[in-house]
C-alpha cells in the first residue's frame, strides 16, 4: 500500500520527465556534487612490482605518481597519456594504457581518480621531467618511499589493495 509520501513522489517525477532534456540535465548538475576526475598511472619496471616511477612536483614539492586532471570531455586513458606525455616526454603503449586497473573515489573531496598500470621495458632509462612542474623523476622501491603527497599514499594503498603493488 503506497504511503502518503509516495503521492507528491510519483508527482514530482511525472513533472520532472515531462521537462525539455536540457532543463532536467540542469536541475540534476544543481542539485549533485562536482567531482574532478584525474588519472594516475602505477609505471613499473619489466617485471619487478616492488619499484615504482615518482614524479616530484613543485607545487606540493613531494613526491607522486604521473598523471593528472582530466580535460572536460577527456575520457581517462587519453588523459593517462596526455598528462605522462606532458610531465615526462614518454608515451605511453596505447594497448597497456587502455584499460583502467581501478578507480578511487573520495567523495570527502569530491575527487575520482581512474588508477592505470603500465610497464616499460627493464632496461629502459628513466624518463626525464618534461614540464614545469615536475622537479625531478626517479624510481623508488615500494619499501622505502619518499615523502609523497596524501593523495598518493592513499592510492598506492588502492594498488596494493588491487595486488598491483608489493611493498616487501
Amino acid at each position: 500500500m503506497p504511503s502518503l509520501l509516495d503521492y507528491p513522489r510519483r508527482l514530482g517525477f511525472a513533472v520532472f520527465g515531462r521537462l525539455p532534456r536540457r532543463v532536467r540535465l540542469a536541475a540534476v548538475r544543481a542539485g549533485t556534487p562536482s567531482f574532478t576526475v584525474g588519472a594516475l598511472v602505477l609505471l613499473q619496471r619489466g617485471d619487478d612490482a616492488r619499484s615504482v616511477l615518482l614524479v616530484h612536483q613543485r607545487h606540493t614539492r613531494q613526491w607522486a605518481l604521473p598523471g593528472g586532471l582530466l580535460r572536460r570531455g577527456e575520457a581517462a586513458p587519453e588523459g593517462l597519456r596526455r598528462e605522462v606525455l606532458e610531465e615526462l616526454g614518454l608515451a605511453l603503449d596505447e594497448a597497456q594504457s587502455a584499460h583502467a586497473a581501478g578507480v578511487l573515489v573520495d567523495a570527502g573531496s569530491r575527487r575520482v581518480d581512474v588508477l592505470f598500470r603500465c610497464r616499460l621495458a627493464a632496461d629502459a632509462p628513466t624518463p626525464e621531467p618534461a614540464h614545469v612542474e615536475v622537479a625531478a623523476v626517479r624510481w623508488c622501491s615500494t619499501a622505502d618511499l619518499p615523502k609523497v603527497t596524501p593523495i598518493t599514499a592513499e592510492v598506492m594503498a588502492e594498488y596494493e589493495a588491487l595486488g598491483l603493488l608489493q611493498r616487501d
